[in-house]
């Protein structure tokens, strides 16, 4: 799996963030981006961005060969 180049993957995490600080969420906040037991996956920029993730925003687990650069994590604004 190759995730490369110019863009931007948008959680909407401001809606999630609002839900759980009002208490009012039924459900788990959700990754923007979760990989699981993946080999020879490749996320790369430059000018790839990863905003407003609703909880986790890069959640690679279990996998082999992993190659992540050049990305940028941009994180929701939180009013407690």
């Amino acid at each position: 799996v190759t995730i490369c180049g110019n863009g931007t993957i948008d959680g909407s995490g401001s809606y999630w963030l609002e839900l759980y600080h009002n208490k009012s969420l039924r459900v788990g906040r959700p990754h923007l981006m979760e990989i699981m037991n993946g080999t020879d996956i490749t996320i790369a920029g430059p000018g790839l961005t990863l905003l407003n993730s609703g909880f986790w925003t890069l959640h690679p687990i279990y996998c082999n060969n992993l190659h992540i650069h050049d990305i940028n994590i941009v994180a929701s604004e939180c009013e407690a």
